[in-house]
């Protein structure tokens, strides 16, 4: 009798160990998983593209789940490492594997053309969203103005000032001072004093780098 009631115990506890093993798979799988995202991570910083597809690959091969964060550490890899082509490149593979980029993507991208990047590319970049489906926010022209800024581009940089207004994005402080550096650059008092006023208008109060 006692033997009889013990049994039901004993499979409940094999069933326990059973129904346990998934649990514990799937816990390591998401170990594994979040190990490749932290070295992507690493790598993005470093500015080591090359090596962030290859672990990018290695997380397909493995069928973990991919999000749009693993593809923007490789477009955080090559902006690091100022690699214009690269990001470009990249944001096509993107869109062949059906990957849709987001407003961050393209922030990362813009930055790559900080240095060396050709301007007339960058400010495609812009078009580029908007047939992406992506509608670009104020970060994206504050990237764009403030390298035409270190560039000395006052034209093209007040032209993006104009443009951004024209599709309804509101100038901030941060834009506005990347305007007047580069009227500074271009020793254009005469404009720069008619941005800090549009500024004062808006009711943003100038800061310290202004």
């Amino acid at each position: 009798e006692n033997q009889l009631r013990s049994s039901p115990e004993i499979r409940s506890d094999s069933e326990s160990v059973e129904n346990s093993r998934p649990s514990n798979l799937e816990s390591s799988k998401q170990s594994k998983a979040s190990f490749y995202y932290a070295e992507l991570r690493g790598l993005a910083k470093r500015g080591k593209p090359e090596e962030a597809k290859k672990v990018l690959s290695q997380i397909e091969r493995e069928n973990f789940p991919l999000s749009i964060l693993a593809y923007n550490f490789v477009l955080e890899a090559h902006s690091s490492a100022d690699d214009w082509k690269g990001s470009l490149d990249f944001l096509e593979s993107m869109k062949e594997r059906g990957i849709k980029p987001t407003v961050f993507s393209f922030n990362l991208i813009i930055n790559s053309f900080e240095k060396n990047g050709p301007l007339n590319e960058a400010l495609s970049l812009v078009d580029k969203m908007v047939k992406s489906g992506v509608k670009p926010d104020v970060v994206n022209y504050g990237i764009l103005m403030n390298i035409l800024a270190k560039r000395g581009d006052i034209n093209r940089a007040l032209q993006l000032l104009a443009t951004m207004k024209k599709f309804g994005v509101k100038p901030n402080l941060i834009t506005y001072n990347s305007a007047l550096d580069a009227c500074c650059r271009a020793s254009d008092w005469k404009r720069a004093l008619i941005i800090f006023q549009e500024m004062r208008e808006n009711k943003l109060s100038p800061d310290v780098i202004t």
